[in-house]
């Protein structure tokens, strides 16, 4: 049985509105015809400061999608969530809280 992935690509967008620098990764899992399937990540950045919204597109087959987001506290970094989306559909998600208290919302 074949396993169908998004049937055209979707915006991703992390929406940074928390009072610290957050760290942001998005993969997504691709099918690859007689091999196992292949993550692929759209985007690690762990230097996003409140105010700004980083968007990737997730290509179009994409069987998953995986996030996680975290808040550096000025020592080291806190998980602020991980989730993941199947079927991959267009997704916004904002970051909020304080550097000891992050948050995300979908």
């Amino acid at each position: 049985m074949q396993r169908r992935g998004s049937d055209r690509p979707h915006l991703i967008c992390i929406e940074q509105q928390g009072a610290y620098v957050a760290g942001v990764m998005v993969r997504v899992l691709l099918p690859i015809e007689g091999a196992p399937d292949a993550w692929l990540t759209l985007i690690s950045q762990d230097d996003v400061p409140v105010g700004r919204q980083p968007c990737v597109t997730a290509p179009a087959g994409s069987l998953r999608l995986t996030v996680y987001l975290a808040a550096f506290t000025g020592f080291n970094w806190q998980d602020a969530c991980r989730f993941e989306v199947a079927p991959v559909v267009a997704t916004k998600v904002t970051m909020r809280g304080t550097t000891f208290h992050p948050s995300c919302h979908r």
